[in-house]
């Protein structure tokens, strides 16, 4: 189970064995669309936003793929509730925020993708800017 694993453990196996950051599984998954499909308790919080944040360092390509199912990580972290900063999901927006469009937002929407930014301006600034469809007419 990765949300258990020392996210130090995470990185040293990545050191000894960097291919394992880029092996998928038999749903297409890379380990950060594991990870980022994970719901985590609240005591491991912060380690599994560490092992995201290892994950998108030693892969960042994988927030560029989609699974098997058609799924970015960046929607299987939203499926997950995982929040804005401390679940991870600005370091998975950063990595790839073309994922936003994946999604397929309409502007009814758009007012639950800033609540996930949690009033970072220049993060929303940044959402309108590359998709001003979500806003509303």
């Amino acid at each position: 189970r990765i949300e258990r694993c020392p996210h130090q453990l995470i990185q040293l196996a990545f050191e000894i064995h960097p291919a394992l950051a880029s092996a998928r599984d038999e749903h297409g998954n890379f380990p950060l669309h594991t990870a980022a499909s994970k719901t985590v308790s609240r005591k491991s919080t912060q380690n599994h936003l560490r092992i995201i944040q290892c994950l998108i360092h030693n892969y960042p390509d994988a927030c560029k793929v989609t699974n098997l199912d058609g799924k970015y990580p960046m929607g299987l972290a939203i499926e997950s509730g995982k929040k804005w900063r401390s679940g991870g999901l600005q370091d998975i927006f950063d990595a790839f925020p073309g994922a936003i469009d994946s999604l397929n937002l309409d502007a009814g929407c758009f007012p639950f993708v800033l609540a996930k930014t949690k009033n970072d301006v220049s993060k929303m600034f940044q959402m309108l800017s590359m998709f001003p469809n979500l806003m509303p007419s």
